[in-house]
């Protein structure tokens, strides 16, 4: 069974089956037929969903144009109060204003420049209730956090999680948007999930 497949593997690798269709025949090797029905899970990485396909925000590919122009603001303004505290010799109080201003510009205008290049999450629930929400997804931050809090929480001491998500960051660096569509008939719930 073991080689039937890593057959149906290779030919996933070498693009002659889609991913989709070799989860199919790989769950028909080991599917022995069973009371409990599982939701129909489906990986595309280019392929459209059956159903209706996650709406990806257009605008969130250039929202960073606004965090920049208000760091570039901050920056401007902050730097405007210190050369007038400092061209002037005007009071000390004017340059704690000023400093302030100046490395929230700064700070505002390094994460706009990430979100340039971001992956974000787009993650869309259907069923009871409906829930979607888009966010920067900061991978490799993510698993330097999940490293360094490692030796602290104990769920995280024997997970590879960190290297996981860093193998994650990897593939999608050099690939297609991940797309993850799950669909459980019996409780009609609806899950999908894009990152790119």
């Amino acid at each position: 069974m073991d080689d039937e497949r890593m057959q149906i593997l290779k030919r996933v690798e070498a693009g002659k089956i889609s991913a989709e269709e070799g989860v199919r025949q790989i769950a028909a090797l080991g599917q022995a037929p069973s009371d409990e029905a599982e939701p129909e899970v489906s990986w595309s990485t280019s392929e459209a969903s059956a159903t209706r396909p996650l709406e990806v925000p257009k605008g969130l590919a250039e929202f960073w144009h606004y965090p920049l122009y208000v760091g570039v603001g901050l920056v401007v303004l902050g730097a405007i109060i210190l050369y007038a505290v400092y061209g002037v010799s005007a009071s000390g109080l004017w340059a704690v204003c000023g400093w302030p201003l100046f490395a929230l510009g700064v700070l505002i205008t390094a994460t706009a420049w990430w979100l340039r290049t971001a992956r974000w999450l787009h993650l869309r629930v259907t069923g009871k209730d409906r829930v979607a929400i888009s966010f920067p997804l900061p991978l490799k931050l993510t698993a330097w956090a999940i490293r360094m809090v490692r030796p602290f929480v104990p769920q995280f001491k024997d997970t590879g999680m960190d290297e996981v998500i860093i193998g994650l960051s990897d593939t999608l660096k050099d690939s297609q948007p991940l797309y993850v569509d799950v669909t459980d008939d019996d409780k009609g719930e609806h899950v999908q999930i894009y990152i790119g």
